[in-house]
């Protein structure tokens, strides 16, 4: 009886063992991204569980079987990358998906076609599992053994848990690249957009200073002589001429103001800070105070889509407060935090019901959403948060030039 529950004991010690090793493979491979590296633990590990001599993982790529890592096979006798059916053993555990274990490999159909380096190991027993998800089969986790004790069902089960968790986490792997890839292409889609919206912002800036503006401008001119002129008749017409040279003067000034709305040359000729600090200085005139920080040492070049989209960003709220705030003070901060541009424009001015902006997007507030949407295309963020008679805040990031976003 002693002895009896001494061998139930170490069963249940290697039975618990086991169990410990498949949950700590568990966790192993669900903490990170599949790489070789992790797949050299989990098979050192396995082979541990299993008691396994020689072995390793081989994952299915067009119809190619490429050896990821094996352990206790000299490197001449490691199975090299080969078509599937090059490898009889392999292919039957790839088509049926199903598990093999050959108690007696050297009796087995497949021990004519094994690799002669790997024959003269002297292969006892031999287990293989499919590592497969969805149907979808990734490759073969397989070991084998020097002695005379053959795999049995339990080194199945264990084995084919793990390559269950093996599995999940290849398919989670090619999901999230086809995440990132699709992250990549939409954001080079958007990236194309602003860029292309900056270039047609200044090839009408250039055709309103060379076409309308100077027309404009010649009339201005002409009606100055005409003025001139009229003087010496009898009938005066001043007064009129002064009317209509007014309004094409404020025509030729609002002009201007548009013409520098949109188009950057600021960015262009002072780099983003001094640009930034333009535009705070244009406040001056509405606010009482105006507290602006930055950092200086923001690596954006004037004509990067990012230091474009930033400007416009600024732009937009400084104008909306201009037109709309009624603010005292407003306060401009955008520093560069771990690969990220951070901005905030707050000012304490009336304010506004964020709820009928949302509700109503041409209710005179349009301008904050295209703010939202170019730091969204950026692969940014932007919040606005505002109530009637407390301020307005926006707040947001986009991504630093020099990051890596994948």
């Amino acid at each position: 009886p002693l002895r009896k529950l001494e061998l139930l004991i170490k069963a249940y010690r290697e039975h618990t063992e086991r169990e410990l090793s498949l949950l700590n493979s568990a966790l192993l491979i669900t903490s990170k991204l599949p790489s070789k590296e992790l797949f050299q633990e989990i098979i050192q590990q396995a082979a541990k569980t299993c008691r396994g001599e020689v072995g390793g993982l081989a994952l299915l790529e067009n119809e190619k079987i490429l050896p990821i890592y094996m352990i206790g096979v000299p490197e001449k006798a490691e199975i090299p990358e080969s078509h599937v059916q090059e490898l009889p053993f392999i292919e039957k555990v790839i088509k049926t998906q199903k598990p093999v274990l050959l108690k007696d490999f050297s009796a087995s159909e497949y021990a004519s076609s094994a690799n002669p380096e790997i024959a003269k190991l002297g292969l006892k027993s031999v287990i293989a599992i499919p590592i497969f998800c969805h149907s979808r089969i990734y490759g073969v986790l397989a070991f084998g053994r020097l002695t005379e004790e053959p795999f049995d069902e339990e080194d199945i089960r264990v084995l084919e848990a793990l390559g269950r968790h093996i599995a999940i986490a290849l398919e989670n792997s090619n999901l999230y690249e086809k995440i990132v890839e699709e992250k990549r292409e939409k954001e080079a889609i958007a990236r194309k957009m602003l860029d292309e919206l900056e270039k047609e912002r200044r090839f009408f800036a250039a055709e309103l200073h060379d076409s309308i503006l100077s027309e404009i401008a010649g009339i201005s001119m002409r009606l100055e002589m005409i003025k001139a002129r009229l003087t010496k008749l009898e009938h005066h017409f001043e007064d009129e001429l002064e009317s209509v040279l007014s309004s094409i003067q404020k025509i030729i000034s609002q002009s201007r103001a548009l013409l520098s709305e949109i188009s950057v040359p600021l960015l262009e000729d002072l780099g983003f800070p001094e640009a930034i600090k333009h535009l705070a200085k244009s406040l001056e005139e509405s606010v009482s105070e105006v507290i602006l920080e930055i950092d200086e040492n923001i690596e954006l070049k004037g004509k990067s889509i990012e230091a474009v989209t930033l400007f416009r960003i600024v732009q937009e709220a400084v104008r909306n407060i201009i037109k709309h705030a009624q603010a005292k003070r407003v306060m401009i901060k955008i520093k560069e935090k771990q690969s990220k541009i951070v901005f905030s424009i707050r000012d304490d001015g009336r304010g506004f019901d964020l709820k009928d902006v949302k509700s109503r997007p041409t209710s005179g507030h349009v301008g904050l959403l295209i703010m939202q949407e170019r730091a969204s295309l950026l692969g940014g963020k932007l919040q606005i948060s505002s109530s009637p008679s407390k301020g307005t805040t926006i707040k947001g990031w986009v991504p630093s030039p020099k990051s890596e976003n994948f």
